[in-house]
């Protein structure tokens, strides 16, 4: 709502104004074409009036009869090629929207470059909108920031580096609080970067409240009633989540096939050769994803199937209807009607068939991964892990197999690593000569070192009914030889495995820490010592703050260094449980492999 009312000049739309939207010209550098990119297509912008979306920094022509809408970063070489776009007057007016705050400095600079050009009056206005972050989906937002849990760990980070890190995650996370309209109350644990953003946030939200509250904010105070809590963590409170394999759509989508910002790309091998694919995954706009994306792979293969079925049976139908006498159907008018209620069915049944049958294309890509990378051995061991009932022998049988990929065996030992109690010296040393010369092996080096003062979190999974090793090993009997896709999946959904896999497991850490907070609940003891900041409080120090005493129906789960889709799907089940609801954001949303790149370079830089 925020993007599309900057889009309309900073004016609210009516519903029946879509005639009289003037035509824009949309003009946004790289880093706000990432906020722009998972919430609106091409037609979508067409639909606010937006005729041509332009790069900044690209050679533009001049279009000197419509406006443009800049939306950009506030940098000096923005600024600079804003005022540059200015001196040759390339549009008849400049509504200029930073995607953060701009700094006095800045702003001064601005004016004093297009008075020189004596083009002031090109800027209509300023606007500051608070959108430095990307929103994935309704619930799941995204700063983008790469790279985010090595400034957290690295031994020799300067201060400044450090304060640096911390400014840009409480930039972000301080547009996200103003773009949703809520107070929120704060909490996190003591003692770590997390409170550092915390009371940083805090700080900033205070001055914010009281220019609003006096009226001269430039936005109206907040008054929502159902105030939300505010979750900030640090990645080190649940490390196990980020390398363990998941078995649900979408998180399979992202770490497997690397989807990024809601699109996958891939190519597909056939008969004929190599086909390349890009398919946009939006939850508004796809009613399979929306419907699928947080079951398991083996629900969704089945739900596969059974829309193809579904299209084969209505088209069977209607060439059944096309080809019978008008003698069985009683008259021409009956055999006419049933044709024509078909053709009104039609481009719904084209536009289904083309929906299911990305999803067969992608499906059948995941089984590909699946068994090339034997991802069906690592599932029964990790979960094994997790429950506390592995056989270190089986680990450590695993991680010596051949035609495993380098990044899987790091990923196990590492859950292992994390999760077992006890595990000697020895035995460490011994699963390290293991993986030994595998791409990511430093990672572990790090891990070793964190371990010493981190407490291990089993993840506690629950017992699924019917499982059994035997039986997940025979997804590698799968046959992928066949060119008919529907084939492939089709045997995938035959081999017995759909009501093996369907594991449901209990509340991630992360989880169990929100549904404390949120019911004021012991069940995470260590809950109770986390800080309490309420920025709505002006003069009061933070143990003097009084406390909210009544369960928060709302909740904004924040963590540094890094997030994943299982952790968010797993909050999204505690919030569907509960009829609660629940916003998850990370500094970055990353595949297990970009993690373990992190842990890597902080493991190199321990050497």
């Amino acid at each position: 709502e925020a993007v599309v009312r900057m889009l309309n000049l900073n004016e609210d739309k009516a519903a029946d104004a879509v005639a009289a939207t003037p035509w824009k010209v949309l003009v946004y550098d790289n880093h706000c074409s990432e906020i722009i990119y998972p919430l609106l297509v091409l037609g979508q912008l067409r639909h606010e009036g937006i005729t041509l979306p332009l790069f900044l920094h690209k050679d533009r022509q001049a279009v000197t009869d419509v406006p443009a809408v800049y939306f950009v970063k506030a940098t000096e070489e923005n600024v600079k090629r804003i005022a540059d776009d200015c001196a040759h007057q390339l549009y008849a007016g400049l509504h200029l929207n930073f995607c953060g705050g701009i700094p006095k400095k800045l702003m001064t600079d601005l004016a004093a470059q297009v008075v020189v050009t004596d083009t002031v009056h090109l800027i209509s206005k300023v606007h500051e909108q608070f959108l430095d972050f990307v929103s994935l989906e309704h619930n799941l937002f995204t700063f983008r920031q790469a790279g985010s849990f090595v400034p957290c760990h690295l031994p020799n980070l300067t201060d400044d580096q450090a304060a640096l890190h911390v400014e840009r995650i409480v930039t972000s996370l301080f547009s996200t609080v103003v773009t949703l309209g809520v107070a929120p109350i704060i909490r996190c644990p003591k003692n770590g970067m997390a409170e550092h953003v915390a009371r940083a946030l805090d700080e900033r939200l205070r001055a914010y409240f009281m220019r609003t509250s006096s009226g001269s904010g430039s936005r109206a105070p907040f008054t929502s009633f159902q105030r939300p809590v505010l979750v900030i963590l640090d990645r080190t409170v649940d490390l196990a989540v980020m390398v363990q394999h998941s078995w649900t759509y979408q998180a399979m989508v992202h770490d497997i096939m690397k989807s990024d910002s809601n699109n996958v790309a891939f190519t597909q091998k056939g008969d004929e050769g190599e086909t390349k694919h890009s398919f946009d995954l939006d939850d508004e706009r796809d009613w399979f994803w929306a419907h699928n994306r947080g079951k398991q792979f083996a629900q969704v293969a089945e739900a596969v199937q059974a829309s193809m079925d579904e299209c084969k049976q209505a088209r069977k139908q209607f060439d059944q209807l096309r080809m019978r006498d008008t003698d069985e159907i009683g008259s021409v008018a009956g055999k006419t009607q049933g044709l024509r209620e078909f053709a009104s069915s039609l481009p719904q049944l084209k536009e289904k068939e083309k929906t299911v049958n990305m999803h067969l294309k992608i499906a059948t890509n995941l089984l590909g991964h699946i068994n090339s990378r034997s991802l069906n051995l690592f599932v029964p061991v990790e979960e094994a892990i997790t429950l506390g009932t592995v056989d270190k022998r089986e680990v450590a049988e695993l991680l010596g197999k051949e035609n495993t990929s380098d990044e899987d065996k790091v990923r196990l030992l590492l859950l292992y690593l994390l999760t077992k109690e006890g595990i000697s010296p020895n035995e460490v040393e011994r699963l390290e000569e293991l993986v030994k010369g595998c791409l990511r092996a430093d990672a572990v080096q790090f891990i070793k070192k964190i371990m010493t003062f981190t407490q291990r979190r089993p993840a506690a999974a629950k017992s699924s009914q019917g499982q059994s090793t035997g039986l997940l090993s025979r997804l590698s009997t799968v046959q992928l030889g066949t060119s008919n896709l529907s084939d492939r999946l089709f045997s995938f959904v035959q081999s017995g495995v759909s009501n093996i896999l369907a594991t449901q497991t209990a509340d991630l850490y992360v989880t169990r820490v929100v549904d404390s907070l949120m019911d004021m609940k012991p069940t995470v003891p260590e809950v109770e010592k986390y800080l309490y900041l309420d920025p709505k409080i002006q003069g009061l120090q933070a143990g003097a703050i009084p406390r909210k005493t009544t369960p928060y129906r709302n909740a904004i789960v924040f963590t540094i260094g890094g997030g994943n889709y299982v952790e968010y799907q797993n909050l999204q089940n505690l919030a569907k449980k509960n009829g609660k609801n629940i916003i998850y954001g990370s500094t970055e949303i990353l595949t297990a492999d970009e993690f373990l790149q992190q842990l890597d370079e902080l493991g190199k830089a321990m050497k």
